[in-house]
């Protein structure tokens, strides 16, 4: 009696000690972060990432016009927390927190890993490789935010994977079971609310469910408690964001899923989408994973990580011989023990997430909730069905992930603070009316510009129609003060004066004076030129010349 009392104190001290080593990895993740990453001053961060938080704080959806494109409408919520931590803290605090946040994945990570294995330590290791995945890295300390949303996601598979057994013993699951299944639809509403690259993930839960036993009604209803999980979700974390811009344009996803909601601010009618990176023949359709691995470049990557290929390659192998298991045994999937089912219900989420992530995006950043959960699967196929030892098959799954970081740099590098340097005179005085820019990134400098001028978009990244040329005429027509152009330095300031005329105004070329606004101490130069609005014809003048050329043809 009394060994038993001990041992059930050591266990909970046991696992206490290894949440403890992962928490400390986070912290040392952060430090990393906070000093040798630094800040980011990607496209992103320059285009959107930086303004939209500033520019839901203060309300300008409705007085800029795109200036970020279509980026614009993107869910501003990590953004503005983003944005009111380089505001409020200690920069450094900021960049240690966007290392420390995504490594805490690796609690997650480690007790979804432990449902499959009792070995702690094997469990520790493994959730070590999960995190040194190739995308996971290279993000680490970036506002890409891809690794932060991968969280919930993992949340709502464990809440899944761990509720299983009560599934497996009885149809008619409890009271907890079911709130259980609610919860993993909010975590999964949370993750593609916040972010909508997480979006694979939710259909791919959602006909994991369908496997539950019982009757086709059960699953249906077990399903759609799932579902209302995310509905729920999605309306709190980003309902208000999506009926505003609604209200503004037409369409809360503006200007994406247009030939749905018909806005009449763009000429697209077709779903937005970049198709780069999808699958180009019939062969890359079914054998992708074999062609991005030789080439990156193909899912818009530098480097691919190798256990996606090896699981693609042994997948096969492993369904086969479950297959075969099965049948020998003469027992259904749902008489196996417990280990055997998750095992099948991880290998189905994979394999939908995929299918899905392919057909959507195939952009490798968007698969960092499958690419972490790749060394567990490799190792449980390892030991299932190669009858390899735990250890052993560790240290396979170990030299397949330390490979590719060892043939590439992942790590963004810049090491300073956000030490801004905006000093654009013309656009900083109290008279400054309509800023229009041309192109994108351009968007970042905003906060730092006089904060009554409106800025208009004249090349978004989505084809503008009429109404939205329109639109932009109203906010012209009700802005006092002078008019600029703000480009990149490497532009032809001239070749705006097409897009320029359709609100009556050109470029006075003479004028244009470059600077080199700061961010980490990397200059990114400009250009800003006067805008003055073109004379039109009076009325008099018109007829005037009408009358003469009636004379000409009456000669």
């Amino acid at each position: 009696m009394r060994g038993d009392v001990s041992r059930s104190r050591i266990q909970p001290c046991q696992e206490f000690f290894y949440i403890s080593i992962l928490v400390i990895i986070a912290v040392c993740c952060g430090l990393f972060s906070a000093f040798y990453v630094g800040q980011d001053i990607g496209w992103d961060f320059r285009n959107y990432h930086y303004y939209n938080g500033y520019s839901w704080l203060h309300g300008r959806l409705a007085t800029d016009l795109f200036p970020a494109g279509l980026q614009t409408c993107f869910n501003p919520l990590l953004d503005t927390l983003y944005y009111l931590g380089l505001t409020t803290l200690p920069h450094r605090v900021v960049y240690f927190l966007l290392g420390f946040f995504p490594t805490l994945n690796a609690v997650v990570l480690f007790y979804i890993t432990r449902l499959f294995l009792h070995d702690r330590l094997a469990s520790l290791l493994i959730t070590c490789l999960g995190l040194s995945s190739v995308w996971f890295l290279s993000e680490l300390g970036t506002v890409y935010e891809d690794n932060i949303v991968t969280l919930p996601v993992l949340l709502a598979l464990f809440c899944l994977l761990s509720v299983w057994p009560e599934f497996s013993r009885s149809p008619s699951p409890s009271r907890s079971a079911l709130l259980k299944i609610l919860l993993a639809g909010v975590f999964a509403g949370v993750g593609c609310g916040a972010k909508l690259v997480m979006a694979p993930c939710i259909p791919a839960l959602w006909l994991v469910l369908f496997c539950v036993p019982g009757s086709p009604a059960q699953k249906l209803s077990v399903s759609s408690i799932f579902a209302c999980g995310v509905v729920f979700s999605l309306l709190v974390c980003c309902g208000p964001w999506l009926f505003q811009v609604w209200d503004l344009y037409g369409n809360p996803l503006f200007p994406q899923f247009n030939q749905f909601f018909h806005s009449p601010y763009t000429e697209m009618k077709e779903a937005v989408r970049d198709t780069r990176f999808l699958p180009r023949t019939t062969l890359q359709w079914f054998f992708y994973p074999i062609f991005f691995s030789r080439q990156p470049d193909l899912i818009h990557a530098s480097t691919a990580e190798w256990n996606g290929l090896l699981l693609f390659l042994l997948a096969p192998v492993a369904a086969v011989r479950f297959g075969f298991s099965l049948l020998k045994s003469k027992r259904s999937l749902f008489e196996q023990d417990i280990s055997t089912q998750r095992i099948f219900i991880l290998s189905l989420f994979l394999f939908f997430g995929y299918l899905f992530w392919q057909r959507i995006f195939s952009v490798y950043r968007y698969l960092i909730p499958l690419e972490i959960l790749f060394p567990l699967a490799l190792v449980l196929l390892y030991k299932n069905v190669f009858n390899i030892k735990i250890y052993r098959a560790f240290f396979l799954v170990f030299f397949s992930t330390a490979a590719p970081l060892v043939s590439t740099d992942i790590f963004a590098h810049n090491g300073k603070t956000t030490q801004f340097h905006v000093d654009i005179a013309e656009l900083s005085s109290a008279d400054t009316g309509v800023v229009f820019l041309g192109g994108q990134p351009l968007a970042w400098l905003i906060p730092f510009l006089n904060r009554t001028s409106p800025f208009i978009q004249l090349q978004p990244n989505f084809p503008p129609s009429a109404e939205y040329w329109a639109l932009g005429e109203a906010i012209i027509d009700k802005t006092k003060g002078k008019s600029y152009l703000l480009v990149d330095a490497t532009e032809e300031a001239a070749a705006f004066n097409k897009l320029l005329a359709r609100y009556h105004r050109r470029v006075e070329l003479d004028r244009c004076k470059k600077y080199s606004p700061l961010a980490a101490g990397a200059a990114f130069p400009c250009q800003v030129c006067p805008v003055v609005k073109e004379a039109l014809p009076s009325t008099d003048s018109t007829a005037e010349s009408e009358t003469v050329k009636g004379e000409k043809s009456e000669n």
